[in-house]
């Protein structure tokens, strides 16, 4: 693993204790809709379908930022969801 890697990593561990912290609290998908969600064994389970989220999802997505669109996670499952999630303020400021 290369520095850059560790960097990413050491990030994303942050990333998550947010999202661990802020679960139970109401985020917003890009066209408004409410969504919100519980950690369960690195897992997120929410209100807006029955598919549950992987950590390594989110991984995959944050990866990415800076996310500057939606389009950019459109290849992910639940993209609007990790878009929601990880352009919150709350999550990655």
């Amino acid at each position: 693993m290369n520095n850059q890697d560790k960097l990413l990593n050491s990030e994303f561990d942050i990333v998550w204790e947010r999202i661990i912290k802020n679960q139970g609290e109401t985020f917003y998908t890009i066209s408004g809709l409410e969504l919100i969600y519980k950690v369960e064994n690195d897992t997120l389970t929410h209100n807006r379908s029955t598919f549950v989220i992987p950590k390594t999802l989110l991984k995959k997505a944050y990866l990415q930022t800076p996310i500057k669109s939606l389009s950019q996670l459109k290849h992910l499952r639940a993209y609007s969801y990790l878009y929601a999630i990880l352009t919150d303020k709350r999550i990655c400021n």
